[in-house]
């Protein structure tokens, strides 16, 4: 009984300092005698036991969410959103379409020896996908600029021409945009995580001969980033 009883003062200690309305609790434990299995005779101390709402803080009733693994588009996902943003174009060498040649390795089932698509990322998947981009993006954006402004996919509030000198706040708009349909993520201009890509695209211009180069880099950049492949 007296084992029982120390066992309840010891957890009343540490559980008797649940947050409650007032800033702070406290718990005392009068001093009385006991005598433990051992037969030795003993006294209770006087516990005094002070918490701080503050320093505990609130917790939830309900179990953290799961967060799901991020998984990679399958190729037929690919091929679809690439000719959609392109308009249409398809990535074709020697006259022969590229993705159906690349199929087994990038883990398309041939349902005789695998029965499912590989859905995780990994390097030659994402060398395939760089490979694409470089490929596609520089007739993408040459075809961008013979056409009349209100068909254009990727140059929407630009001009070919256009620079960061002489039009900044079109750049700055025209990579928002391109981000946002690219990634699916409206990034507010003065965020953080804005200014990596607002800076590729002026290094970009600062260096390139022609501003559809810098373009194409940003094109090729925004079809490689993670967030383009995987959702």
């Amino acid at each position: 009984m007296m084992r029982a009883l120390k066992i309840s003062l010891l957890c009343g200690v540490f559980l008797g300092c649940a947050p409650t309305p007032d800033t702070s609790t406290k718990l005392q434990i009068v001093s009385g005698p006991m005598e433990p299995a051992n037969g030795e005779n003993t006294s209770l101390v006087l516990v005094e036991q002070e918490c701080s709402k503050e320093l505990l803080g609130e917790a939830g009733l309900l179990p953290p969410p799961n967060h799901r693994t991020r998984i990679r588009m399958n190729l037929d996902q690919l091929q679809t959103s690439l000719k959609q943003l392109m308009g249409g174009m398809e990535w074709i060498k020697s006259n022969q379409k590229v993705w159906p040649q690349r199929a087994s390795m990038l883990g398309v089932p041939d349902y005789m020896i695998s029965l499912s698509e590989e859905s995780n990322t990994n390097m030659l998947f994402n060398k395939t996908l760089g490979d694409a981009a470089r490929d596609l993006c520089p007739a993408f954006l040459d075809q961008e600029a013979q056409k009349a402004p209100e068909e254009r996919l990727f140059l929407l509030d630009v001009e070919p021409t256009d620079t960061y000198d002489n039009n900044p706040d079109g750049v700055a708009s025209n990579v928002q945009r391109m981000i946002l349909l690219y990634h699916g993520q409206y990034l507010d201009q003065e965020t953080p995580q804005f200014e990596p890509w607002l800076n590729f695209i002026t290094n970009a211009m600062s260096v390139a001969e022609d501003p559809l180069d810098a373009w194409s880099a940003l094109c090729v950049a925004l079809i490689s980033h993670p967030e383009f492949q995987s959702y």
